[in-house]
């Protein structure tokens, strides 16, 4: 799968910025990639280099050293992880694909005291810099997509939600774990958990009529888009797809690659041209709610954008590099990048990126949802989770180049009442 890379950030720090590096530096840049993504990534790591000495952060060189990994392996991104430290001497890694092969490679760097910048890792597991001294997440951890989630449920006072969710699927578990925990914080009663199989051939409806019993909020987790559709319609069948009655929430799975059309048209199946445009089943989805991380680019681009964005992390790096140099530290050790993260704030010429007190990025989401008479999805609500988890509502603006952004604004009556109809 290639993947897309758009640069969007220009950072600029809330303190005067220090001295760049001095141009006889030569970093060693270890990147573990896919086959498929090498000669891309080359290309995105040189637009990353290229913004830092455009903004006088460095000044020095650097050279990519890579290694190939194409599976989920732990075992194997250990390996590859070791030979970048050992036999290569990088001065930070970039990289690894899945939970596995980046908590592998996070052990290492941890071990060897090496930087270490994912390109997505989301398990909470590595939430904690007393164990993991020396990684910095650009996307976060999915803690904060649970930190969403209950935002989310507090502006409309649910207490009531059942949970259906992909056994043994990597993300899901680590966004179950992350999303209990954020909504039993705020007293939201897990009434059911429902386990899926991956490959759904049929559907129980003694499960779907037990959930009518005990919720009327439900979050699903599947990794297939086919699964989705299947238990949408499954409930549409079964009259619990009113919106005055149910909301059904899943979020857009950015670690996935899936397609754009997964978030803008979930009832429609992706390069099937076989499956007539069916507006009875369009409208099951008016009770769906997605939720995926704030997009700052050209709508037609958010899912590669939002997944992989290595050119900004590069460039991410080297801003923390410099401030560690300012502080009279030893920028070769990665919980010396790690400190210099946490807690940080980063002005961009749109928005304030800011890193918890564990060196990860606090992420702004979306809420979209399909009103009635519209054939896509669009986001109606922004959750600023770096402003004390607050939230805005507001109308979405279409501005030049196809990007949108969210116009804050009040809640009106509906909502209330629908807050009210629906929180138990």
């Amino acid at each position: 799968m290639s993947i897309q890379f758009n640069s969007r950030f220009h950072f600029q720090t809330t303190s005067s910025p220090p001295s760049p590096s001095p141009n006889t530096d030569n970093l060693l840049i270890g990147m573990i990639s896919s086959s498929s993504n090498i000669n891309l990534v080359e290309t995105v790591l040189g637009n990353g280099y290229s913004l830092a000495r455009q903004e006088n952060i460095y000044n020095g060189t650097y050279k990519a050293m890579f290694r190939v990994l194409d599976a989920c392996d732990g075992m194997a991104s250990m390996r590859e992880t070791l030979n970048l430290i050992q036999n290569d001497s990088v001065n930070v890694i970039f990289g690894a694909l899945c939970s596995a092969n980046c908590i592998a490679t996070a052990q290492a760097a941890n071990y060897w005291n090496i930087p270490y910048f994912p390109l997505n890792c989301f398990d909470p597991s590595l939430d904690d810099s007393n164990l993991y001294s020396t990684i910095v997440r650009f996307f976060g951890s999915l803690t904060s997509f649970g930190a969403s989630f209950a935002a989310y449920f507090k502006r409309y006072q649910w207490e009531n939600v059942a949970i259906m969710i992909e056994s043994e699927a990597d993300f899901c578990d680590s966004a179950l774990n992350a999303i209990q925990s954020s909504l039993r914080g705020d007293m939201v009663t897990v009434a059911e958990i429902v386990q899926l199989p991956a490959d759904i051939s049929s559907l129980d409806a003694s499960v779907f009529l037990k959930i009518r019993r005990s919720a009327r909020i439900i979050i699903v987790c599947h990794s297939k888009p086919a699964a989705l559709r299947q238990i949408i319609f499954f409930a549409q069948d079964l009259g619990m797809t009113d919106p005055s009655q149910y909301v059904w929430i899943t979020f857009y799975n950015i670690y996935l690659g899936l397609p754009f059309d997964v978030l803008l048209q979930p009832w429609s199946a992706t390069n099937n041209n076989n499956q007539p445009d069916d507006d009875h089943r369009r409208k099951a989805f008016l009770a769906l709610k997605i939720i995926t991380y704030k997009n700052m680019t050209n709508i037609s681009n958010i899912a590669d954008d939002a997944t992989q964005s290595l050119d900004d992390i590069f460039y991410l790096y080297l801003v923390l590099r410099n401030q560690t140099l300012s502080s009279n530290k030893d920028p070769e050790s990665g919980s010396n990048i790690l400190n210099s993260a946490k807690s940080n704030e980063i002005i961009d010429k749109s928005e304030t990126l800011k890193f918890n007190p564990d060196g990860d990025r606090l992420m702004n989401f979306y809420v979209w949802s399909l009103a009635p008479g519209a054939t896509t999805f669009g986001p109606y609500m922004e959750i600023n989770l770096t402003n004390e988890s607050t939230y805005s509502v507001g109308t979405v603006i279409v501005v030049s180049g196809g990007l949108f952004a969210i116009k804050s604004g009040q809640c009106n009556s509906g909502a209330r009442h629908f807050a009210a109809t629906l929180s138990r």
